[in-house]
């Protein structure tokens, strides 16, 4: 599996942004979840967001809890994950 250049990386993301918008949660994690690993590292954690906001539209806590700890590894003073990390 080939990595993902930064600029497919980026579309892959814009496109989950776009189902998150139009209430898509399920497509928008599984796009993400899809093609997570071979994302440009430096834009992993917008992939992780756009799975966070789809599991907190979808009230799937055990799914938010899971990405706010990879987030958390990164990322750990971030504001928005604190509630998913007690």
């Amino acid at each position: 599996m080939e990595p993902l250049t930064t600029d497919e990386t980026r579309s892959v993301v814009l496109q989950a942004t776009t189902l998150n918008a139009q209430k898509q949660h399920h497509d928008a994690i599984r796009l993400i979840q899809d093609n997570i690993k071979r994302f440009d590292p430096d834009l992993r954690f917008n992939g992780l967001k756009e799975v966070l906001r789809a599991a907190e539209a979808l009230g799937d806590m055990p799914l938010a809890k899971t990405i706010a700890r990879e987030i958390a590894k990164e990322f750990p003073d971030m504001p928005s994950i604190q509630p998913y990390l007690k």
